[in-house]
């Protein structure tokens, strides 16, 4: 039988949104009730991890070289931080963060986890994986709340000396492979951080706190349960162009990121009204160009040698990846995070 995210967490936290209710406890009071938006690239991150849990191959020629980098980073970060002597490997399996009296307080499901002998020195160690699958890759391992999440309840459950926490992101721009280490007092800090923030979400009427990393995915964003995403992005259009100082340019970028995620928001409810029959005065659907993006292998097989290599040419464009500036967020740091390393 199916069960919605929401019922498989017992309506508890979920480690995946660590970042929100860390910064945003209100957020999970917010969300509660609110349908997850399954977007065309989150629906292939799923299928993604599937493939990697299920071990077999995947069905596009274009997610072979994505399998096939996060397979080959797994066994070689297995190899290189756990000794030959290792158990069976955990694999999209839900564990629970408890508090002192083992009372579970929030949860979350490990991509990849197994443990052993540290390779480098005696003790036992951990090494849990999370994939990620999309585009604009994520933060390193030492800065991300979800990993030290995971690393709290892998020190709660199995109590090792030592963990390690890895990013695998084949398609991050970046670093496509990061990699953490937490002591067991790290693990047990961050245990302490996560179950006293975990708890204080699940309490009523906590504040809102609308930021990037807070909004990034959460569904309440652009609603009524959080007006104050609402005010944040539209506060946006007083703010006066000239003048501006780089402290305060580089806060309202900030600002312009989360701005988007509202508005994106506020669009995509408005879309699934009027398709539900409702009326939004001043506005309605009208049809839109439709676009499929195929390999050019896939596209001359299907139409490029029934209309000839000429005819082809001149409905195809050609674009080049080249090295470019954009703006990125840099990273900063967490409280109990781990130690940096790169692999």
């Amino acid at each position: 039988m199916n069960t919605s995210p929401d019922n498989e967490r017992a309506g508890m936290p979920s480690g995946s949104g660590a970042e929100r209710w860390l910064t945003c406890p209100g957020a999970q009071a917010a969300e509660a009730g609110k349908p997850d938006p399954q977007t065309e690239d989150a629906a292939e991150g799923d299928f993604l991890h599937e493939v990697m849990a299920r071990g077999v191959s995947p069905v596009k020629d274009e997610h072979h070289p994505l399998i096939d980098f996060c397979r080959e980073t797994r066994d070689r970060l297995v190899v290189d931080l756990l000794a030959a002597d290792r158990g069976a490997p955990i694999i999209e399996e839900r564990l629970w963060l408890r508090d002192a009296d083992l009372e579970p307080v929030a949860s979350c499901r490990v991509d990849y986890a197994i443990g052993g002998l540290h390779a480098a020195q005696d003790g036992a160690a951990m090494l849990a994986i999370d994939y990620k699958f999309g585009r604009r890759g994520a933060d390193s391992a030492e800065i991300n709340a979800q990993l030290r999440f995971t690393a709290a309840v892998l020190g709660q459950e199995f109590s090792p000396d030592v963990v390690f926490v890895a990013i695998v992101a084949p398609r991050a721009e970046g670093e496509r492979v990061t990699v953490a280490k937490f002591t067991g007092q790290q693990c047990a800090a961050a245990h302490r951080e996560m179950v006293a923030a975990a708890k204080r979400a699940m309490l009523p009427n906590q504040p809102r706190n609308p930021s990037p990393k807070a909004c990034h995915y959460c569904r309440a964003r652009g609603t009524s349960a959080c007006p104050e995403s609402i005010a944040a992005a539209t506060a946006l259009s007083i703010v006066p162009g000239a003048e501006l100082s780089s402290d305060v340019l580089a806060t309202l970028l900030d600002r312009c990121d989360m701005a988007d995620r509202v508005i994106d928001a506020m669009r995509t409810e408005a879309k699934r009204r009027i398709e539900a029959g409702a009326v939004i005065p001043g506005w309605r659907l009208k049809p839109g160009a439709t676009s499929k993006k195929v390999s050019a292998k896939d596209a001359w097989a299907k139409i490029g040698q029934q209309i000839g290599g000429s005819a082809f040419a001149e409905c195809c464009t050609v674009s080049f990846a080249v090295p470019r500036l954009r703006l990125e967020v840099p990273d900063r740091g967490q409280v109990g995070q781990g130690s940096a390393g790169r692999y």
